[in-house]
This record gives C-alpha cells, sequence and structure tokens, in this order.
C-alpha cells in the first residue's frame, strides 16, 4: 500500500478507495469556505460561522450520498476533517478570499479562489 510506504514514525499516511467521496469533499470544501470566510468577515461571530461550516457539512453529506460517496469517507480526514481546516484557516486561499468578500474589500487582486 502506497500510504504504508510514505508513513514514518512522525507522518501517518492514510488511502481511501472511495474515489466520490474523496473528490466531493475535496471539491465542497472549497465552496464552503468562501462561505465561511464571509460569515467571518461580515463580524457576523463565531456562532454564525459555526453554524455556517456544520451546516454546509451536512449538505456535503448529503450531495455525496446522492452520488454514493461513503458516509465515512466523508466524515474522516478527506471530508470533515478538511472542511473545519479550510473554513477557519486564513492560509486556505478560498476562506480569505471569502473573508475578503464579507469585508467588502475589492477582490480583483486577490489569487483566484478554487473549487
Amino acid at each position: 500500500d502506497l500510504a504504508a510506504r510514505f508513513s514514518a514514525e512522525n507522518l501517518r499516511c492514510y488511502s481511501n478507495d472511495d474515489l466520490i467521496g474523496v473528490e466531493i469533499g475535496g471539491a465542497l470544501k472549497n465552496v464552503f469556505a468562501i462561505a465561511a470566510g464571509a460569515v467571518t468577515g461580515a463580524g457576523l461571530g463565531a456562532s454564525a460561522q459555526a453554524a455556517m461550516v456544520t451546516r454546509g457539512f451536512v449538505e456535503l453529506r448529503r450531495i455525496g450520498a446522492a452520488f454514493g460517496a461513503r458516509p465515512e469517507t466523508l466524515m474522516g480526514l478527506s471530508g470533515l476533517g478538511d472542511l473545519l481546516l479550510t473554513c477557519s484557516s486564513t492560509q486556505s486561499r478560498n476562506f480569505a478570499y471569502g473573508l475578503a468578500l464579507g469585508q467588502g474589500k475589492p477582490l480583483a487582486g486577490l489569487p483566484l479562489a478554487e473549487g
């Protein structure tokens, strides 16, 4: 297994054969990160951001189920884990894009958000 070859004492790699679940999680978290950034940028507070991310995760699971993704994939690192990080980190281009959007800043000079 390729993940085992890259794993070491201080690094754990995981593999997943649920390509649909991994792809859906990877794509939708970008959209939700823009929305989470906009909520934060608009100053709506931590509760509003938590609600947005939680509802986003519900939608991610619904869309995943509709396309045949395994629920455990979406509950794992490539779903919920990636969603939480991307929706809260200013290092995420999508979150930063949403942040600027919520603050009413011009978007023209920002790096393109993916998703």
